[in-house]
Order: structure tokens, then sequence, then C-alpha cells
């Protein structure tokens, strides 16, 4: 071998050995950190600790919300800290899982001070003890640089430090009261009545079987007795009445294991609120008791020991619901293949539409004063009262002219006859009157598409 081919065959083993010393101790740079990585290619993607959730009978949480412990005994989990507090067994198996598989991105030996890595008295430490000596514990520090990882120890062996996925800092932030087993309603597929009480002001709602006893369609669901009319109200209103009870969203859990005299505390034992909803077999009743602060109140369920918080929002809805909020903003929804027949009075002249069935075409014919009509005019006619919707109240206490006044004749054994009456308000609006919906002001447009139509059957050659 020649000198030349020497040479270069020496400076090519001495970049390879370079390459490979390097491969094996690797300088990585975190802003003003420098870390040392070795056998990088073996631990990625390894797991932090060795833990068996069901082996695990004691953990212990320093944060920034404080401490507590929480303790397995016999299969059920208590917190020692919080007595009275019921602990969700699923929210404990939870956090175990979690650190049973999380898994660190990268092994590394600090060149600085360990504070500097946040591993100070302010860091969170966890810590797990159980059966047969299990004892684990994880310290978590900053952020990383660039904020995707956390620095932290594990099993206080400082030799060596790990990064870790940035998913472990929604359970390093948790406190005791996230463990906690809330309260929840009973469940109730199918609620028949609601009955909100403040302070002995009683407003009560009821589902019957059949709507169609107490108004003339089956579109409404609830109803109430007011002054003794019995009256439907707004099925979507109703619902959030009902779902702030049977799906209560607890805010915050205030205190566990309460006292009578706690309950005066909180307003909940003489309630500012209770609702109450019940089905054919079971009820569900929630307390809402003094103002907590400007955006919530203490609530609890009826027969618990156990104190939360609901918004102001929930508050308001119930302490603002009587039968006149309740009430639907609509003109009417008559089912139209009851109607049998149509009346219409306008500008001095009326008409009367009979329907009758055809059995040939399995559809409907229509006579306007015994003269064929095209069903297309009944139609439109329908639709335009079906799509009415009240912009605002008659509030000036009178009717004006009477514009037009129509007359359904129904084939039901109750509610034969409803009457729609239209009155002239101003040139935007015109009120209408129809059953429990009185004064409502329409846009005049439906007026005059309804009177255009009416033209044209009257006048039809």
């Amino acid at each position: 071998m020649n000198k030349k081919n020497l040479i270069f065959l020496t400076g090519f083993l001495a970049i390879a050995l370079t390459a490979f010393i390097f491969s094996r101790y690797i300088k990585i740079n975190y802003g003003n950190t420098e870390l040392s990585v070795e056998n990088q290619d073996n631990i990625n993607n390894s797991t932090l600790l060795s833990l068996d959730p069901d082996a695990v009978s004691e953990i212990k949480v320093n944060n920034d919300t404080g401490s507590y412990t929480l303790v397995n005994n016999a299969g059920k989990w208590t917190c020692q800290d919080i007595p009275g507090m019921p602990v969700a067994t699923g929210k404990v198996q939870e956090m175990l899982e979690a650190f049973g598989s999380f898994r660190f991105i990268r092994k590394f030996e600090a060149d600085s001070e360990l504070d500097e890595y946040g591993f100070d008295e302010t860091a969170a430490r966890i810590e797990f003890a159980g059966s047969e000596d299990l004892t684990a514990s994880v310290v978590i520090g900053n952020k990383t640089v660039d904020g995707g990882a956390y620095y932290c120890i594990v099993n206080d062996c400082t030799d060596d430090l790990f990064t870790v996925s940035e998913e472990i800092e929604e359970i390093i932030v948790r406190d005791a009261k996230y463990y906690a087993q809330n309260d929840t309603m009973d469940y109730m597929p199918d609620p028949k009545g609601i009955s909100v009480n403040k302070n002995g002001e009683i407003l009560d709602i009821f589902k019957p079987e059949d709507p169609e006893e107490y108004t003339y369609t089956d579109y409404y669901d609830w109803f109430t007795n007011e002054n003794g009319e019995i009256i439907p109200l707004d099925s979507i209103l109703v619902n959030k009445l009902l779902s702030g009870v049977i799906s209560v969203q607890w805010e915050t859990a205030v205190k566990f294991g309460v006292t009578d005299e706690e309950l005066d505390i909180y307003g909940l034992k003489e309630p500012e609120v209770e609702i109450t909803v019940t089905d054919e077999n079971a009820e569900n009743t929630l307390l809402i008791g003094e103002k907590a602060n400007a955006e919530s109140y203490y609530a609890m369920k009826k027969g618990s020991r156990n104190v939360y918080t609901v918004t102001s929002d929930l508050y308001e809805l119930y302490i603002s619901a009587n039968a006149e909020t309740l009430k639907p903003n609509d003109i009417c929804h008559i089912p139209w293949d009851t109607v049998k027949g149509i009346s219409i009075a306008c500008s001095d002249e009326s008409i009367h539409i009979l329907r009758e069935a055809d059995n040939v075409s399995g559809g409907d014919t229509y006579a306007a004063d015994e003269a064929a009509i095209n069903s297309s005019y009944v139609e439109d006619f329908e639709r335009i009262i079906d799509l009415m919707i009240p912009v605002g109240e008659n509030s000036s206490g009178s009717d004006g002219k009477l514009l037009m006044k129509i007359v359904f004749y129904r084939d039901t054994d109750i509610y034969k006859e409803l009457e729609l009456d239209i009155y002239a308000y101003d040139d935007r609006r015109v009120s209408v009157d129809f059953e429990n919906n009185r004064g409502k002001l329409v846009s005049i447009e439906a007026f005059n598409s309804l009177k255009e139509i009416f033209d044209n059957m009257k006048h039809l050659p």
C-alpha cells in the first residue's frame, strides 16, 4: 500500500471513530441549558414508571393547590384531608393508568443545578405506595424551552433526569376535589312533572298523556294552570328547566358531609329555590341557596350532605320562571288534517272552503262556495298561517279595525271550531288573536299574502 492510500485510510478511520463516539454521547442545547444524552436509541418511548395500578394503595400529591393523600381501604378510596368526601374510583384509576403508561422522551445527566430545571420547593411531587414494598415517586419541574415536555425526577434519583410529554400537566395540577364522586340525580328518561318553589311561590308544570285534552293540538307537551286556565308552554324552555335538575352541572364542590347548622350558612336549610322533577316512579330535587359570589350560588341535591355551587344563570333560569315567561312565542300549530272547513271574511266579503277526501287520488279536494278550486290555494293559505311568527306584543290594550276573520271547522270531539282574527295595528304590523295567544304582532306581509290568496279564491272565474 502506497503512502497516499495509507493516509487516506487513516483519515477515514478517524472520521468513523469520531462519528461512533458522537452517536454514543450527544450534546443537545435547550436554550441556556445544555443536556447530555447517552444511549439515545435505547431510551426513546420507554416507560417512565413501572407501576401496577392494582398494587397501589396510597397516593400522596403535593402541588400548587396544596397537599392531599388518597388511600385505598379494602377497595374503597378515601381522601384523608377532606373528611366525608366520596372518592370516584374511576378517576383515581385513570390517574394510575396514566402514570403507568407515560413514556419519557429523553434521559440525561444534569449539567446545571437542579433548581434551574424547576426542582425546588415549588415543584409538584406525586408518591405511590402499595403492597410488596411498592414505592415510586415523580417530581415535575419546569417545562422545556420548546414547551413540549416537562423535566422530571423519578424515584428521587437525581443522577438521571427525564423529559416527559406535556400531557402530564393535566394530571399534576389537579386538586383533591377533582377526585370527588359528586352527587348525580337519579336516571329519569321520561319526566312527567316539574315544580318550582320560590319562597312559597309555586309553579307546577305537568305533561299529560294526551295533550289534546287541554288544547287543540298535539304540538305542545307541557302545561300549567294559570288562574284556573290550563295553558300550553314552550317545550324548549321547559326542557331547560328539566335538564338543569336531571343533568345538573356542579361548578365546584364546596364541602362534603355538612351539618344542619352549616346548611343554614349556605342558605340551604330554607333554600331560595327548590326545583323538583318527577316521573311515575321517582323524583329529583335541586336546592339553591345563598349567593356564593358574583357568578354562582350554593346548591345541593335534596337528601345529600354535600354542598356545591351552580352558575348564576341557572339560578336566574328558575327564579324568572313563570307561566308568562314560559309561554310559546308562536301563533298557532293547527293539525291541518283535522280541518274540514274554513270560513274567511275580509273587506265585507266572505268565502267558505270545504275539504273532502279524494278516494281515487288518495289526496284531498277543495271547494270554495261549492266551486272546485286548486288545492294549492288552500295549502299556501295554511302554510302562511304556520309561518306567522310574533315580532312583538300589542301593548295598546285595544284592537284596531278587524281586517280578516278566519274560522276553522274541525273533525274532532273538542275544539271543534277555532277562530283566528287579524286586526290593523300600524303600517308594518298587524295584531293577531288565536286561542291563548292574543295581541301578538305579526308582519303585515303575512296578512297581505293571506288577502292575496283570499282575493284569488274569491274571484276565480
